[in-house]
């Protein structure tokens, strides 16, 4: 596999949806490895394990959507150490898709602000890194928008009306509060518990930073987040909390044997809109 397909397969470069604590290290049902705890306790100044520097995909598990705990998505998807994570995407010895995974993976925990930054500065401390392969890769993608945002989802039909559009507009108010969406969506679905038959009603949908979909069509192919939704998220600004719906996220056959579209109510939480100076556009 390329490796743009690689990493288009979590989503690219700077829009990385891992359903994740953005403050620390995402929850994984794989064990620690050496290289992992090394990652996470690593300071400046340390050795960065060897072995993630080069990038590892199972190309047979690619398209069932499947990882091996030690593919280089699984494992940098996984770490919430910072500082490691600009220091491996800032390495000349890292291999190009391991440097945009670590971009992605920062990108999560940090914002776009910060991490452009810090790379730029690393950039400028380290001439030898525009030589990489992976510095092309990067240099024109840190000129686009980007929208940092966290979303849930919530399908009205399971609660019915009036119950779940009341209930959407007390968790908008609480997201704007600053409640994390990830906690908010756990809080309430306990909260409110519905037949095992009916299944879930609402979940969180992960913590994304999104581009510019103009400047990147190929993105909108593996989008998490609509393309319409895109547009509107781009206009906002830091804590506002956009309630959109959506209609692509699954289809119901009717009697008559068409099939109509579902529509799901999302709120987005945006945590950041980051609009490149005019020295970098």
């Amino acid at each position: 596999m390329r490796c743009a397909e690689a990493v288009l397969a979590i989503a690219p470069l700077f829009a990385v949806g891992l359903a994740a604590n953005t403050s620390g290290a995402a929850e994984s049902a794989c064990p620690s490895t050496p290289e992992v705890e090394a990652a996470e306790k690593w300071r400046v100044g340390d050795a960065i394990p060897p072995r993630l520097f080069f990038f590892k995909d199972s190309p047979e598990n690619w398209w069932e959507g499947q990882l091996d705990c030690d593919d280089s998505e699984a494992v940098i998807g996984g770490l919430g150490n910072y500082p490691f994570l600009l220091a491996l995407a800032t390495d000349p010895r890292a291999h190009e898709c391991v440097v945009d995974l670590a971009v992605a993976r920062a990108l999560q925990l940090r914002g776009p602000t910060t991490v452009l930054a810090d790379l730029s500065a690393a950039y400028r401390r380290s001439p030898v890194l525009l030589k990489t392969a992976a510095y092309w890769s990067l240099e024109g993608r840190m000129r686009q928008r980007y929208v940092w945002v966290s979303g849930l989802e919530v399908d009205p039909r399971v609660l019915g009306e009036p119950r779940s559009s009341e209930l959407v507009a007390e968790i908008a108010a609480r997201l704007r509060e600053g409640a994390p969406c990830a906690r908010t969506s756990e809080e309430y679905r306990q909260r409110f518990r519905t037949g095992r038959d009916s299944g879930p009603w609402i979940w969180y949908l992960g913590t994304f930073v999104v581009p510019d979909v103009r400047a990147n069509k190929q993105w909108a192919r593996y989008s998490p987040v609509p393309e319409s939704h895109i547009w509107r998220l781009l206009g906002a600004v830091a804590g506002d909390v956009l309630v959109l719906t959506r209609t692509d996220r699954s289809l119901r056959r009717t009697d008559r044997g068409r099939y109509v579209a579902e529509p799901y109510t999302v709120l987005w939480q945006v945590h950041e809109v980051y609009v490149p100076g005019p020295s970098q556009e």
